[in-house]
């Protein structure tokens, strides 16, 4: 099986609270590599993985550990992305970076971008490691700035005022066996989101965003997820 767009949330831990947050607030809780396991033995290769989270930088062993799980069941890996709040960096984070970027077949998209809005407290000496990666580099520029039409009505982000479109679930392009379009994201209690732009919340409660538990993960699956969206539309 290929999936074209797979999101993994590593970790709803957070050394911030920003109050546009959408996920909402903290949890003490790790992604369990269980779960990763389930998923990568039906699978094949993957184009894209975004680790996301809480703070992604918390979960260095996670990240490690999902990369010997691809290695084990040898998943071919396209590229990566990666978002950090850059408050705090360790350099076990920036080693774990790089193991990843050599796994991956076509790093021409892999990314690492650190969050320069007036809302994160970055460190000089967490930048200084961050720019050692030649493929780490401040989210926002000129071109495209963050501003407060940027802020999701999701999580905290409900309470701001100001906000764009909200989120909805996602439906998928399946072909035989493998997914090319959409975000099948996995999160850190072991359920098929579809879409990465949702609160714990709505994770949680929202029928129409969940697939599934990741042991039943299949095309299957899939494709009832859509029938289930084409009917409601």
């Amino acid at each position: 099986m290929y999936i074209e767009n797979l999101v993994i949330e590593t970790t709803r831990k957070c050394n911030m609270t920003c109050g546009h947050c959408l996920r909402g607030d903290v949890e003490n809780v790790d992604m369990d590599i269980k779960y990763i396991k389930a998923l990568f033995k039906k699978v094949d290769s993957i184009g894209s993985i975004t680790f996301t989270g809480g703070e992604p930088s918390l979960a260095v062993d996670v990240i490690g550990d999902i990369l010997k799980v691809a290695e084990k069941n040898k998943v071919g890996i396209g590229s990566f992305y990666i978002a950090t709040n850059a408050k705090r960096i360790t350099k076990d984070f920036i080693n774990v970076l790089l193991c990843f970027w050599l796994y991956c077949d076509d790093n021409e998209m892999s990314e690492v971008h650190w969050s320069n809005d007036d809302y994160h407290e970055n460190s000089k000496e967490a930048i200084k490691l961050l720019s050692v990666l030649s493929f780490a580099k401040p989210k926002y520029s000129k071109e495209y700035p963050f501003t407060e039409k940027s802020i999701s009505p999701e999580g905290r982000g409900a309470n701001w005022g100001y906000y764009r479109k909200p989120p909805e679930a996602e439906g998928f392009e399946v072909d035989g066996e493998d997914i090319r379009e959409g975000t099948l994201y996995l999160n850190c209690e072991g359920f098929l989101i579809s879409g990465c732009d949702f609160s714990y919340e709505t994770q949680r409660e929202s029928e129409d965003v969940i697939i599934g538990k990741v042991q039943d993960f299949s095309i299957e699956l899939i494709q009832q997820h859509n029938k289930k969206l084409n009917q409601q539309c």
